[in-house]
């Protein structure tokens, strides 16, 4: 299908650079810009306003954008639906999930996957929530693993499974008298109250992760402002911290990998200590039955793991 001028314009509206558009399509800077001039002569109409240093679209570049992208969904569309009417032995699902996610869920997924539909490819994109939530806006993820809340109205999702936070101490807390074995089981978590935490020092995941978003309410609601004495992005460094004594911290239960070192607690507020893990995609968008493939194993395992 002759979609290319389609493409070429909606690559450099996205990237906003001649060179960066003309890396990602495999065409020189020159051959991309003579060709959306030749492109814009043939339409009689200026797409994008020049100048020295940057561009712009214009009015009807925007409109064409827009339009470009809905075409290109449907061409999109129309070859997974090819793909469908063959059947589930092949065909792909371009998976969005951020870093630290993938590392701890996919080991339990993907084989299952696999194991069931051999013949598909798992193409994975990784990121930061904002960063995939504009991807899939974009339309190049198919689906997107990720926990609630989902900022724009463009996106729909499906609920895989909650998690629940807990609370990680260093393995001889002064808590560890109230916890009956060692290692834990998970099974039945003795709870304890945030504020009885106040004193401590606390390792705390980076402002604008959905898990920091929880846990500042936590703080709210127990009335006091903590002792923070280390911000990371790392999950595991975080856990690694705790487990030697840094400070005190917080994680999700399917983050948790056995064997524990920290030691682990329940809130008991299931309403406010709970994270919703969902399958997000762009509203409107053609949905494979590779990728809905997908989904209903992501369930079908994350659950199970819950039982």
């Amino acid at each position: 299908m002759y979609l290319r001028p389609f493409e070429y314009i909606v690559t450099l509206a996205e990237l906003k650079s001649f060179s960066k558009a003309a890396n990602a399509l495999y065409i020189s800077q020159p051959s991309l810009s003579q060709y959306i001039s030749n492109f814009e002569e043939k339409l009689g109409l200026l797409l994008i306003e020049r100048t020295t240093t940057h561009f712009e679209l214009t009015y009807a570049g925007e409109l064409f954008v827009e339009a470009a992208r809905r075409i290109l969904d449907l061409e999109d569309g129309l070859m997974r639906q090819f793909e469908d009417i063959k059947g589930l032995k092949k065909g792909r699902v371009c998976l969005g999930i951020p870093r630290h996610r993938g590392s701890l869920i996919l080991p339990s997924i993907l084989p299952a996957f696999y194991k069931k539909y051999p013949g598909i490819e798992v193409a994975l994109t990784e990121g930061s929530s904002a960063e995939l939530e504009e991807l899939t806006v974009q339309g190049k993820t198919d689906v997107t693993i990720i926990n609630l809340p989902v900022s724009s109205d463009q996106l729909v999702y499906e609920t895989l499974t909650n998690e629940e936070v807990l609370v990680i101490v260093p393995p001889h807390h002064p808590l560890k008298e109230r916890i009956s074995e060692f290692p834990q089981n998970f099974l039945n978590l003795p709870v304890i109250q945030l504020s009885e935490l106040r004193d401590n020092y606390f390792i705390l995941r980076r402002n604008g992760t959905r898990l920091r978003q929880v846990t500042n309410e936590l703080f709210l609601q127990a009335g006091f402002t903590p002792k923070v004495r280390l911000e990371s992005s790392s999950m595991q460094t975080i856990k690694n911290l705790v487990a030697t004594g840094v400070g005190v911290s917080f994680v999700v239960d399917t983050w948790v990998e056995a064997p524990p070192t920290p030691l682990f607690f329940s809130l008991g507020n299931p309403q406010k200590t709970t994270l919703q893990l969902v399958a997000m995609y762009r509203e409107g968008k053609y949905l494979s039955r590779a990728t809905r493939a997908f989904i209903d194993v992501a369930k079908e395992v994350l659950n199970k793991a819950e039982e």
